[in-house]
């Protein structure tokens, strides 16, 4: 979406964030973090340039969204009603033992999410990736 709109959009995966770490409902409050943070983008901003990056470490998932382009005067933040907007995330993550926080540094605007992962089993996680990526492929 955000190079349909024009943005040069960046994304940067750590390895070690195999599936299975995040157990529910981490994965979903990610996605809406996600659609959140690029509607707003889309919305609010001019942006030209997004960068997004994933990573585990220190027994969190860590989401960050950042952009460029926010105008001088933003204005108040909008909600669209129940459910959504940043600071009704921020509950929803706090609740589910996380945090989301964001804030603006000139005409860039960043939004951090975390939550906490599971790390029993990490281990064998990473044997499944492993094991998947060196076995024949089945005909």
């Amino acid at each position: 979406m955000l190079a349909a709109a024009g943005i040069d959009a960046r994304m940067e995966l750590d390895p070690a964030a195999v599936p299975g770490l995040l157990p529910d409902p981490g994965p979903r409050l990610l996605g809406l973090v996600m659609r959140e943070a690029t509607t707003n983008v889309l919305r609010h901003s001019r942006a030209r340039h997004a960068e997004v990056g994933y990573r585990i470490t220190g027994g969190l998932a860590r989401l960050t969204f950042a952009n460029d382009g926010v105008p001088e005067d933003p204005g108040a933040e909008r909600e669209a009603g129940p459910g959504t907007g940043l600071r009704t995330l921020a509950e929803r993550l706090r609740a589910a033992g996380g945090e989301l926080t964001w804030r603006r540094d000139g005409d860039h605007f960043v939004v951090a999410a975390s939550l906490p992962v599971e790390t029993t089993g990490h281990e064998s996680a990473n044997a499944r990736i492993t094991a998947a990526a060196t076995e024949p492929e089945a005909r």
